[in-house]
């Protein structure tokens, strides 16, 4: 049933005790914001909040551009004369070891009796956002962490987490993460430490350092040194399966070569190792670009999977195997490609022309040598 707002006002006047709030007012408040469903049931006398049993404490009205609910809505919940609690933002939270947890829309959390899960204490303060902060529409509070649940734990900053290639896990606002019976799904062992947030972006639930299961005893190398001895870097995609016993490399179905130490940017967050070289590798001899060149070779360069160094590669120009891998030459020779590069002999429509070329120049050799034999004849008689 729809109402005119004529009508609207009337029956918002009925309620004795209100005073008319913003939505931000009313969640400060420790309220919750109700929207009429279209039969104006939340502005009649009789009408009771699911929140509490009691009737609405005021009637919400929009700040200039904000939007209203077409039907109207009313505040539930909570007191007019507000909460006892202290007003907190995030960070104030966090310096007090809090963690913020946001109503679920029922306004539990907002309550005089609730109480934090995990510790069983009441809230430290209500959240307010920071100016250009957005804030749960339900409203967020800040409670206490457990006291026993990081107290054994090292403290790390992002960097030095991913240097030790470990992951970084965010709580999803429960908290779960802090408490002593948290176990990384990475490697299903406690958090290597808490992490500690010096700079922006900040996690709001606060964030952790979970291992990768390194059970395996691998050298360390860097990435250099990985492409110096022909290996190729694989990073992890999240599971941390490359740092597990039983991952094999797909270039040569063998274990990893060593895992790469991280000490400059790009740093992979979720770590990475170093591959050996593919196993059906041919023996090739080795030539510049500039050799390839000078045979009337064509040089061809890897796309990434190592194809064209395989024992059965056969080269587009002339169908058979390359005449050899390309290596760099001297600084003034191009570089060469960073997956490799082979020289392929020349198609056959080259070969055919050379052979012509040759034929031709060989006729001309003979018909000088036959006009110099015949003007020598001529010259002695």
């Amino acid at each position: 049933m729809k109402y005119s707002i004529k009508t609207l006002v009337v029956v918002l006047s009925a309620f004795t005790c209100s005073a008319e709030l913003t939505r931000q007012e009313c969640v400060n408040q420790g309220g919750v914001v109700v929207g009429d469903i279209g039969d104006g049931s939340i502005f009649r006398e009789d009408y009771v909040c699911e929140t509490d049993g009691l009737p609405p404490i005021d009637v919400v009205v929009p700040l200039a551009g904000e939007p209203i609910a077409d039907e109207g809505e009313v505040c539930c919940g909570g007191d007019t004369d507000g909460f006892s609690r202290p007003e907190i933002n995030s960070d104030e939270c966090e310096q007090q070891g809090g963690v913020i947890v946001n109503d679920i829309g029922d306004g539990a959390i907002h309550r005089d009796d609730y109480l934090c899960e995990g510790t069983g204490v009441p809230p430290i303060g209500t959240v307010i956002p920071r100016e250009g902060e957005p804030i749960a529409r339900e409203g967020q509070v800040c409670c206490p962490m457990p006291s026993n649940s990081t107290s054994s734990r090292n403290e790390y900053t992002r960097e030095e987490c991913l240097a030790n290639n470990g992951t970084i896990v965010g709580d999803i606002g429960d908290g779960a993460i802090f408490q002593d019976g948290y176990l990384c799904e990475s490697n299903g062992a406690p958090p290597l430490g808490n992490i500690v947030q010096t700079e922006e972006p900040f996690a709001i639930e606060g964030e952790v350092c979970c291992g990768v299961g390194l059970t395996i005893a691998r050298d360390e190398i860097t990435r250099d040194e990985c492409e110096s001895q022909g290996g190729e870097i694989v990073g992890d995609i999240g599971d941390g399966a490359i740092f597990e016993d039983s991952y094999v490399c797909e270039s040569n179905g063998l274990p990893p070569l060593g895992n790469i130490i991280q000490n400059e940017e790009p740093f992979a967050i979720e770590g990475e190792v170093c591959c050996g070289k593919t196993t059906n590798q041919v023996v090739r001899d080795e030539i510049t670009r500039a050799e390839c060149e000078a045979q009337g070779g064509e040089i061809v360069g890897d796309i990434g999977d190592g194809a064209v160094f395989a024992n059965d590669y056969i080269c587009e120009s002339n169908g058979e195997a390359p005449l050899a891998n390309v290596v760099a030459g001297t600084s003034n020779d191009e570089p060469i490609a960073t997956e490799g590069e082979v020289c392929c002999g020349p198609s056959d429509e080259i070969l055919e022309a050379a052979q012509v070329h040759d034929a031709d120049s060989a006729s001309q050799h003979s018909m000088v040598y036959v006009i110099g034999l015949i003007a020598g004849f001529f010259w002695i008689l």
